[in-house]
């Protein structure tokens, strides 16, 4: 089945990477995917999507602070120890993309598109501040076969249930 596949799309991890978000979205996820209610708290959380690229700082900084919280103390535990600017440069990768996870909050009237970049520095910090998971992932080749690889996946206890 493999060798099938790629007489199809001999590089679906080429054309995956340079899909535009949108197509991205519309190509890979179901319907409904940007909203998902707590189970047992039934708070609401929006989700969004996007290149590494419109992480805004923000965005990037909070994401690295929920890191650091959630498994900083394995990454001091580890032979090249714990350091924030090389996560940092990981995480901006240009082929990552992540799934943000945005807490109860107001966004700015009339926002209503699952970017991860806003015009103000307001409406960026005030999205910052919701912040309470995220996910990044990359398309790759493992073993061979087209992948789309999961390097973190962070959530705040908020979250967890």
């Amino acid at each position: 089945m493999p060798r099938l596949r790629r007489l199809i799309d001999p590089d679906p991890v080429r054309r995956t990477l340079e899909l535009s978000d949108e197509a991205f979205i519309s190509s890979y996820l179901p319907a409904g995917w940007s909203s998902w209610t707590h189970p047992g708290t039934e708070t609401s959380y929006e989700l969004r999507f996007g290149r590494a690229d419109r992480l805004g700082d923000g965005i990037v900084d909070t994401c690295l602070g929920l890191l650091e919280r959630t498994v900083g103390h394995y990454y001091e535990a580890s032979t090249p120890g714990w350091c924030a600017a090389d996560k940092r440069e990981e995480m901006r990768l240009k082929e990552m993309r992540y799934f943000v996870v945005l807490g109860p909050g107001r966004d700015p009237e009339g926002e209503d598109e699952k970017s991860l970049t806003r015009e103000s520095t307001q409406e960026a910090t005030l999205e910052a501040a919701r912040v309470c998971g995220f996910m990044s992932v990359m398309p790759l080749w493992e073993e061979g076969e087209p992948t789309l690889y999961c390097y973190e996946l962070h959530l705040d206890e908020s979250v967890r249930g």
